[in-house]
């Protein structure tokens, strides 16, 4: 096996493995030794797209082991991953990233006292629901249970709990992506005091926005960068937009906004867009009205799409004007470069003598990024 060859010539350097597309048959007793004699100078564990029973057989091998050096783990299998004994009782010191696929949450616990120390953690295809108490009980105690923990993506198949549901206390998280099936009613569980940027789905696929946010408690002191993904533009007319103020009054003094767009008809005007967003208004061409801007706190708003769009420096110039008439502190607007470029020189010296134009940049940390 070329693996073995590879593994047993790194001798005592720092050692990165990923394994891929596996079954048990392939982890003979010999390679499986081969890996506890290395799991020692191990930097990254990636186990993933084979079976349970060859995960769980690697696991068995390795998890009594000490693992000073190992700083992520990823595992992931076709069916729940099962924690059958503690993982790594002696601790993992440097144990910072943590991606979990399917993992069963009746025994996480038996991770825990190995991720102390880990600042980037990312769960899918979990379900919980409100039948299933003990599912939410082990959910939240893992959680709990990373004080460091600064970095969360949590992508459920399902999410449902009770209304007397205990809240989920993270101190030191800065950082959440919730998906889109699941976003009310988690955010309403998340007690995160230094949470500073928030990574949710505006619509549904059915390009419906997501209003139960409005039914919901919601309070994030330190939110200051909210990130709204799958803002659909309907097919029947590019400048009649989502309305999202549901989200300007649930987060209204976050300082920078950006909006990942997608256009069912492949294309939409920016400044429409941006004039909906700012004023609250469905229908861009009543914006310029008497109609009070939302976000009164926003210095930034980003926008970001695979379609075409067009921009009007005139109309883009308007609707700025417009904001400073209500001494609106919009500062700046990040789009894409083909839109910027879409711009005469005299135009974009126009335009940024009241904002400062920038190319786009999402600035969220990617510790999770997709493996060849």
């Amino acid at each position: 096996m070329k693996a073995a060859t590879f593994i047993s010539r790194t001798k005592l350097s720092p050692l990165d493995i990923h394994i891929k597309g596996f079954s048990a048959e392939d982890f003979s007793g010999d390679f499986l030794l081969l890996l506890s004699n290395h799991i020692g100078h191990c930097r990254k564990l990636h186990i993933s797209g084979g079976d349970l029973e060859g995960l769980t057989r690697v696991l068995q091998c390795i998890s009594s082991l000490p693992v000073p050096l190992l700083s992520s783990i990823r595992l992931s299998t076709e069916d729940e991953v099962e924690f059958h004994e503690q993982i790594f009782p002696s601790g993992a010191p440097r144990l910072t990233t943590v991606y979990l696929d399917g993992p069963c949450l009746f025994t996480i616990h038996q991770c825990l006292s190995a991720f102390r120390s880990v600042t980037f953690f990312r769960l899918e295809n979990i379900g919980i629901e409100p039948k299933d108490g003990g599912r939410y009980i082990a959910f939240r105690d893992c959680l709990m249970a990373m004080p460091s923990l600064n970095h969360l993506e949590l992508d459920f198949e399902f999410f449902e709990v009770s209304q007397s549901a205990l809240p989920i206390t993270l101190p030191a998280l800065r950082f959440l992506l919730v998906d889109p099936e699941s976003c009310g009613i988690l955010l309403s569980c998340v007690q995160a005091a230094s949470l500073a940027t928030l990574s949710i789905a505006a619509c549904d696929e059915d390009g419906d926005v997501f209003d139960i946010l409005d039914e919901l408690e919601i309070r994030y002191p330190s939110l200051k960068h909210l990130i709204l993904t799958n803002v659909i533009v309907p097919s029947d007319r590019s400048d009649n937009f989502p309305d999202l103020r549901v989200f300007a009054g649930k987060f209204p003094d976050v300082e920078r906004l950006t909006c990942l767009v997608i256009a069912e008809n492949g294309f939409y005007n920016i400044e429409y867009f941006s004039a909906s967003i700012l004023f609250g208004s469905r229908d861009a061409r009543i914006a310029y009205g008497k109609v009070t801007p939302q976000w009164p706190k926003l210095q930034t708003m980003a926008i970001k799409s695979d379609h075409m769009h067009g921009l009007n420096a005139c109309r883009l110039e308007r609707v700025i004007l417009k904001l400073r008439e209500v001494r609106h502190p919009i500062r700046q607007f990040m789009l894409p470069i083909k839109s910027l470029s879409q711009l005469s020189d005299k135009d974009r010296t126009k335009v940024g003598r009241l904002v400062e134009l920038k190319e786009f940049a999402i600035d969220w940390p990617t510790p999770f990024l997709p493996e060849d």
